[in-house]
């Protein structure tokens, strides 16, 4: 550390009289004890400054860093001469211990990234505990200088800085409720619902059980006192901070303002935004698109949308269109987000937050009243697009578009995360605790990324391929590699990546695991299964605003799936076991297991056909998959009762395959299930002319599918009275058995390893 000149030593004495710390040693004015580069890995040093082809000497990239995150942090441009005599002006010192708080929050969020290592975290703090004094000292010296509204904001501040920068809860909600008295007992309507607000954040961390009381008594204040738009704006809260899934019909109903036209335009969007990111991840999907389709009509009400509002709402649109299958819709939205985005980036996103914070103005009767709605930041926009846009190749049957956007994703991902991990000199300024919420919405994009390409691999390759990526995040579930924090974020994730490694297994002829896999799905997505507080509040301070979450395939659908496939390999397992000549003990209670395991799932697959849950017949595509499965299960039936659903079955088939296009290996499925159900041999030529003009063997499933086609042919024999179609007929389940017999091969073992 070099040696203070003269002058240094001078003004730091005069400027001691400002800024008083409880600890000269740890805050020096002109200096940084920390030395960010010491804990650098040497790999990344070379990353601060280049020239053409060699790295910069360390001692110059150290120089460089101090400088970097220094700069400005006591730029005066006044004399020392000129500080001491203003030190005796209480107007003076008050403004300028103001201007340095914000000064100093400002210069720690913008070393947010140097957090990633020790030094970094250290000088962050030392920002953050330099403003904390400054407005430590106007408090209590200067508080009589302020007027009620500047005393407000400075308590306001206070409870802001402890509640997000040292989560110290106690100290936030003593200042909380000072800004809150000294608005109400000056009348000032902005400072005060600004104060109530963040006092209601405190409580949403400290006690939630005091939070809803509290919301719903200030909305029906201000309700009473005419602030109509204020009152909105709690009810908006009360949605926001309501996490059980319980009350679904009340939060619902807190939004029933959205039919006000009194009520600010911008409420109302934000109102119908919220209402159907409800309803979609509660499946409801096209009740989600009536109320995005009512927030356009009240975008065109509004003078100036945001481009953060058309975001939102081109985003849960293209989510609407890939739940129902629409493809004509979902053209449109990834067009328009495209457009946005080309737009955005040409304007350098100027109007966009690093934080992704949105301001939002609100006209009231003393003035005007600002909040802030979180939300994405620009770059998290950009890899959500990519993801989104690559799921909605994946229901267009687009293998190439789908591959190459989820590659963009997944790369757009992992390079974000490398670059919020390590530090490198950026303009990105917010705070500590938004960095791990950068991270982690990132590694969520990434993983489901990842997700979906190894679906994409499977659905055209049938190979599978990155699945260890998918084994790899299981292993390291529940291990040191997470926090409690990061378990629950990653929650929502865990199912759809069991269900995936089940697919492979089972794929692999691994029944034992598949079954395996298929339970812990079942198990994680109980209906009757309820996440605890404190993990659905951290999922939802992601603040993907339910696009990502809903993207991870259906709780209860995974449910579903998992219970067909689980009947499918009891089936086969039962079927196995019965024509196997093995008759010892052991032989006989593996029998006697898979025939009591085949006739609880059954049970329970009728017992789910018959009760209502909303979310299963929402989106066309799972009703589809879903009816023909459970038609399977019922082509034979020889008495009445199954007699009459096989009938009614057959009906909605009938009604879902002819009225909609559906993607290729589905339809073919479900006309096969009715070829299974025709009749007479006028409907079975008919059935079986549609199923061949639909096959497709350029992957496994199709191949199967076709075969199943095949031998329902023969079964009718139709080529009896044509004994080319029949030779033929017979030909191609040859061929086909001889392309996927490694498989029944690979099956079969397995069970009969039981």
């Amino acid at each position: 550390m070099k040696p203070k000149s003269q002058f240094e030593r001078a003004y730091e004495e005069k400027i001691r009289k400002i800024l008083v710390t409880d600890e000269l040693s740890e805050f020096l004015a002109l200096e940084l004890e920390s030395k960010l580069v010491s804990s650098l890995p040497p790999s990344l040093v070379g990353g601060f400054e280049e020239t053409l082809n060699e790295v910069a000497d360390v001692t110059e990239i150290d120089s460089h860093l101090e400088e970097q995150v220094t700069s400005e942090a006591m730029d005066i441009s006044i004399t020392p001469e000129f500080l001491s005599e203003q030190t005796k002006n209480p107007e003076f010192v008050c403004s300028w211990l103001l201007y340095s708080a914000d000064h100093f929050l400002d210069q720690a969020h913008k070393s947010v990234l140097a957090t990633n290592y020790v030094e970094g975290t250290s000088m962050y703090y030392r920002f953050v505990k330099a403003a904390l004094k400054a407005l430590h000292m106007v408090v209590s010296d200067y508080l009589t200088v302020l007027q009620p509204a500047q005393a407000a904001k400075v308590y306001y501040q206070m409870a802001k800085v402890y509640l997000e920068e040292t989560e110290d809860c106690g100290r936030a909600e003593q200042y909380a409720k000072k800004a809150m008295a000294i608005s109400a007992h000056n009348g000032l309507k902005s400072s005060r619902v600004a104060a109530e607000l963040l006092y209601a954040e405190i409580l949403d961390i400290s006690d939630r059980e005091l939070l809803e009381p509290f919301l719903t008594e200030r909305q029906e204040l201000h309700q009473q006192e005419g602030n109509i738009d204020v009152s909105c704006s709690f009810k908006l809260k009360r949605v926001a901070t309501s996490l059980s899934a319980h009350n679904f019909s009340s939060r619902l109903k807190l939004l029933n303002f959205t039919e006000e036209t009194s009520v600010d335009p911008k409420l109302r969007s934000l109102g119908l935004l919220w209402k159907a990111k409800l309803l979609l991840a509660k499946g409801a999907a096209q009740d989600a698109a009536q109320a995005l389709h009512q927030c356009r009509g009240v975008f065109l009400q509004m003078k100036d949308v945001t481009s953060q509002l058309k975001a939102m709402l081109y985003l849960q649109n293209l989510a609407v269109s890939i739940h129902i299958y629409d493809s004509k819709h979902g053209q449109k939205w990834v067009q328009k987000l495209t457009d946005l985005i080309h737009r955005e980036e040409n304007d350098h996103w100027s109007s966009w937050n690093d934080d992704g914070s949105i301001t939002i103005s609100l006209a009231i009767k003393s003035g005007s009243l600002l909040f802030l709605l979180h939300w994405i930041a620009p770059d998290e926009l950009v890899g959500l697009f990519h993801l989104m846009s690559g799921i909605f190749s994946l229901s267009e049957s687009d293998p190439d578009r789908a591959k190459q956007s989820l590659k963009v994703s997944y790369q757009t991902a992992e390079r974000h995360i490398s670059a919020l991990t390590s530090h490198q000199v950026t303009n990105r300024s917010f705070k500590i605790s938004h960095l791990t919420k950068k991270i982690v919405r990132f590694s969520c994009i990434k993983f489901l990324a990842a997700f979906y390409q190894v679906w994409l691999s499977f659905m055209s390759e049938s190979d599978f391929g990155g699945i260890k990526i998918i084994y790899a995040f299981i292993d390291s579930y529940n291990q040191e590699n997470f926090t409690q924090e990061e378990l629950w974020y990653y929650h929502f994730l865990i199912a759809p990546f069991l269900y995936l490694s089940a697919l492979h297994a089972q794929s692999q002829g691994e029944l034992n695991r598949a079954k395996y896999y298929f339970m812990k799905v079942r198990k994680l997505c109980s209906l009757d299964t309820n996440i605890p507080t404190g993990g659905v509040q951290l999922q939802n301070s992601l603040g993907f605003g339910g696009e990502l979450v809903s993207l991870a395939c259906s709780q209860r659908e995974l449910f579903i799936y998992s219970t067909l496939h689980l009947l499918n390999i009891a089936e086969y397992e039962f079927r196995s076991l019965s024509q196997g000549k093995n008759a010892s003990p052991q032989h006989e209670q593996a029998i006697q297991k898979t025939r009591s395991s085949l006739a609880s799932l059954h049970a329970e697959m009728t017992s789910i056909a018959e009760t209502s849950l909303t979310g299963f017949s929402s989106t066309h595509l799972f009703s589809l998959t879903y009816k023909s499965a459970l038609a399977a299960y019922h082509t034979n039936g020889i008495d009445d009762t199954e007699k009459n659903l096989d009938d009614d079955l057959k009906t909605e088939l009938e009604k879902l395959v002819f009225e909609n296009t559906n993607p290729q290996n589905v339809e073919l499925l479900a006309l096969y299930i009715l070829l299974r159900m025709a009749v007479s041999l006028d409907q079975s030529k008919r059935l079986y002319g549609k199923c061949t003009r639909r096959i497709s063997k350029a992957d496994d499933n199709g191949r199967i599918l076709s075969l199943f086609v095949y031998l329902e042919a023969q079964r009718r024999e139709l080529g009896k009275h044509d004994p080319a179609k029949g030779e033929k007929i017979k030909r191609k389940i040859e061929a086909v058995r001889e392309c996927i017999h490694h498989k029944f091969e690979k099956a079969r073992s397995s069970v009969l390893q039981v």
